[in-house]
């Protein structure tokens, strides 16, 4: 199989979303960098920290159960580099 090399930075849309309770996430990284993906709920406080790491050029897939919380909107944060990015998931139980 071919690996995918991405060119740059990005997160991708999380799918399922609505979600209950389990969600995938997957993410490009275009160069060897420190990843961070968070979870922060609607007032900004951080839920869950997935992934803090050094990451190769690829694509990288990560399974966010929400078992442990309450139904709402929640944001996820990818700090990648410089960049971040950031996308609305919905926990619907």
């Amino acid at each position: 199989t071919d690996k995918y090399l991405p060119t740059e930075i990005s997160l991708n849309n999380a799918h399922p979303n609505p979600f209950n309770p389990v969600t995938m996430l997957s993410y490009d990284v275009p160069d060897r960098m420190n990843v961070g993906l968070s979870i922060y709920d609607i007032q900004g406080r951080l839920v869950d920290e997935l992934v803090n790491d050094m990451f190769d050029q690829g694509r990288y897939e990560i399974i966010w159960n929400a078992n442990q919380h309450a139904s709402g909107i929640y944001i996820i944060q990818m700090t990648a580099g410089r960049t971040v990015e950031m996308q609305k998931i919905m926990l619907v139980k």
